[in-house]
């Protein structure tokens, strides 16, 4: 059996273990191993029932490990994901259970759909892609690799979303909309136009209000 790590043991690495936990062990291809992270100390106090394997950079590989990596943000995600594949890692897709699944969907490895996630169909998802709970993909959306949708986003039909862009929560892309490489919409926005790369956008509806953080 494969031995899933958690890549990332953070805030939203925790989130993401209680999320792979509530698979039932009929659907899983993997047992849970543990987490990766630069902090050795980071999980202490929170009296988990997995710990720290090492740091991404000199753990140990074995044959039968499968990374997801549970880091926000996505060019830091970007990051782990080139260190681990430079050393030929390989990479699984974590849906939970109560995620709603429609017909003709595809997605690369390395993706998270945590609780609530809902998309419907002919919808394109690049690799290493967060859904945060609750946040949605409309038909025939297309969304890069290492986006971010944070909780409670709404994301329309037709709707592109290039690389790295970040989405903050309840944030809504109106349909037909694309949102440049790098982007980031702020908590709550709405989205009724093209948002250029690496723009920073806030408000309804959502304008400029700065470069986005690189």
């Amino acid at each position: 059996m494969e031995r899933l790590i958690i890549v990332g043991a953070g805030d939203f690495g925790r989130e993401v273990l209680s999320w792979v936990m509530d698979v039932p062990e009929s659907a899983r291809t993997w047992k849970i191993a543990g987490f990766l992270d630069d902090r050795p100390q980071i999980l202490d106090g929170y009296n988990l029932p997995y710990g720290i394997l090492g740091a991404p950079k000199s753990y140990s590989l074995h044959p039968d490990d499968r990374m997801v990596v549970a880091i926000g943000e996505p060019k830091a995600r970007r990051k782990y994901v080139d260190i681990l594949e430079h050393r030929n890692a390989h990479f699984t897709s974590i849906i939970h259970p109560s995620v709603v699944l429609g017909l003709k969907n595809k997605w690369g490895p390395g993706c998270i759909f945590c609780p609530g996630v809902v998309i419907t169909t002919n919808v394109r998802i690049g690799n290493h892609v967060i859904l945060n709970c609750h946040s949605g993909a409309g038909h025939d959306a297309v969304i890069g690799n290492f986006c971010t949708l944070s909780g409670g986003v709404d994301i329309t039909g037709h709707v592109t979303l290039e690389e790295e862009v970040f989405l903050g929560s309840h944030a809504t892309v109106l349909p037909h909309s694309t949102v440049g490489k790098g982007a980031f919409v702020g908590a709550g926005s709405v989205v009724m136009r093209h948002v250029k790369a690496n723009t920073k956008v806030f408000g309804i509806p959502a304008l400029p209000i700065g470069e986005a953080e690189n």
